[in-house]
């Protein structure tokens, strides 16, 4: 009992570092991502030079061009290239929470979970919506999402119910 204690209590103290990777890297990590997994046609792809230098622009703290950038690529995506749409939102999401803008990137990463094409990655859309739901104190959302990462059969929706202490309050 000690040992399991002793556990989770490392692995919640390890929470605050995961903010800031969805703040800024999170889609370095999309990217590379769908680069491993699809490498035939990253090249053939004629938009990812403007996520490139969205990246760039939100490493450097320009979310607002690096947005308008990334709105640009969306209205550009032909029918092919539809799996992008999802990490495009995460990515315009992920700028407004670092403005602090939660109510758009709400509303943002809502679009992102929508138009996901596949089953992978959505542990990382519902963990990132609980932490908006959880900055705009929406904690019974909040803790719907992480009920769902945990339903998904991720140990990120234990942690989450746990830090938002889902069991004592909903």
């Amino acid at each position: 009992m000690k040992k399991r204690t002793a556990f989770i209590g490392a692995i919640l103290s390890l929470i605050p570092f995961i903010q800031p990777l969805i703040n800024k890297t999170g889609i370095v990590y999309i990217t590379a991502g769908l680069m491993i997994v699809l490498p035939q046609k990253v090249f053939a792809v004629p938009f990812l030079s403007k996520i490139h230098e969205a990246e760039n622009l939100s490493k450097i703290g320009d979310f607002n061009r690096s947005n308008s950038l990334l709105k640009e690529v969306l209205l550009d995506i032909s029918e092919n290239d539809k799996k992008w749409i999802s990490p495009i939102y995460l990515h315009i999401a992920q700028n407004y929470f670092a403005q602090e803008k939660y109510f758009a990137a709400l509303e943002t990463i809502n679009l992102a979970i929508e138009n996901r094409m596949d089953l992978s990655g959505r542990e990382t859309l519902y963990a990132f919506r609980a932490t908006i739901n959880y900055k705009l104190r929406n904690f019974k959302e909040s803790c719907s999402d992480a009920r769902l990462i945990d339903q998904l059969g991720s140990d990120l929706g234990k942690l989450m119910l746990d830090k938002i202490q889902c069991d004592k309050f909903f």
